[in-house]
């Protein structure tokens, strides 16, 4: 069963901490031993696998085209071979284990891995706690750099909001005997207070329309700036795009509209909540002559219902023929849904 195949789950609570989270949805705890150290984070979101079967080198059957995995921080997860758990890294608990990673210590463009879903059988929500549904990514250009909102949801603390405002930003770190640096990150600013402290590392940072455009890697002495890994460059280096929700209409490919009914309603629906935002969606009809009549635009509110009710007429008295219903999500790419009405 695929993630977006999973429409019934338990709503969890605003925040939380080391609770075991099932199905997977970003934002959850994750934790594992390194010696006499205990490593925790945050795992950020579900992503797919775009590179060939067995990964970069071909022998490595635990990476399959197509494929569901967890993104976190490679400092939080671990190397290749790494367990991962959720919220601990033990037999119960334990998702899978990391495949792919670039490790911050190794390259100064790195700090995040994804890691397979072989003991928990796909099943990662497209979803944020607390945000609602990951709506796809965004490159954050030159132009939104100042003003750009975003948010982030990380097991530390919680869900917070700020503003992107700077890219390429150099970060140093020590570890043990060894200072290295990260750069081309992205600085979030928070709007008040924190936006990140230890243990939100791994998290997604996510536009207001649930667009994923980095992962959270480190803050600042004050903890009021957040720094990410631009999620074009995970694309690239780790071939892999964010799992994004389908919006989809109950009963598609198509319907059909008995005579004498003039008046029907579509279901338009999303495998987890809408963005705290909300959710505007335009619609419209074609067909080889006007038989059927729908609202411009609908709105899924904010972290509501994950179904919205679609007002269709008949253009006219005795229309019939067939109509293609469809729905496109203003701001969202590629974030459509199309269905056939057959009026009779």
């Amino acid at each position: 069963m695929t993630a977006q195949e999973i429409e019934e789950i338990e709503e969890v609570d605003a925040y939380y901490d080391k609770q075991k989270i099932r199905p997977l949805q970003g934002g959850c705890y994750t934790e594992r031993v390194s010696g006499i150290d205990i490593i925790y984070g945050s795992i950020g979101c579900a992503v797919t696998y775009t590179g060939p079967d067995g990964g970069p080198d071909g022998n490595n059957p635990a990476l399959q085209h197509g494929g569901t995995y967890a993104l976190s921080a490679e400092h939080v997860v671990g190397p290749v071979g790494t367990g991962v758990g959720q919220p601990y890294d033990i037999d119960n608990d334990r998702i899978g284990w990391v495949q792919l990673a670039v490790s911050g210590t190794e390259d100064e463009h790195g700090d995040f891995a994804i890691s397979d879903l072989l003991r928990y059988d796909d099943k990662f929500l497209p979803q944020i706690i607390g945000l609602g549904a990951v709506l796809g990514e965004h490159d954050v250009t030159a132009d939104e750099i100042g003003h750009y909102p975003v948010s982030k949801r990380g097991s530390e603390t919680g869900i917070t909001h700020g503003k992107v405002t700077a890219s390429h930003q150099t970060v140093s770190f020590i570890d043990g005997d060894r200072k290295y640096e990260l750069k081309g990150l992205l600085e979030i600013t928070a709007n008040e207070g924190t936006f990140g402290e230890n243990g939100d590392s791994g998290s997604v940072v996510v536009s207001i329309q649930n667009q994923v455009v980095g992962l959270l890697v480190a803050a600042s002495a004050d903890f009021t700036k957040g720094y990410a890994v631009p999620i074009a460059q995970i694309r690239d280096r780790l071939q892999v795009r964010t799992l994004a929700a389908r919006m989809t209409f109950k009963g598609a490919p198509s319907q059909r509209v008995p005579s004498g009914k003039d008046k029907v309603y579509l279901i338009l629906r999303l495998p987890a909540p809408a963005p705290m935002a909300g959710l505007m969606v335009d619609l419209t009809t074609t067909g080889k002559t006007p038989v059927a009549k729908v609202p411009a635009r609908a709105t899924f509110p904010g972290l509501s219902d994950r179904s919205w009710p679609i007002p269709v007429e008949r253009a006219s008295a005795g229309a019939v023929g067939e109509a293609v219903i469809k729905a496109v999500a203003a701001h969202v790419p590629d974030l459509e849904a199309t269905l056939t009405l057959q009026f009779e």
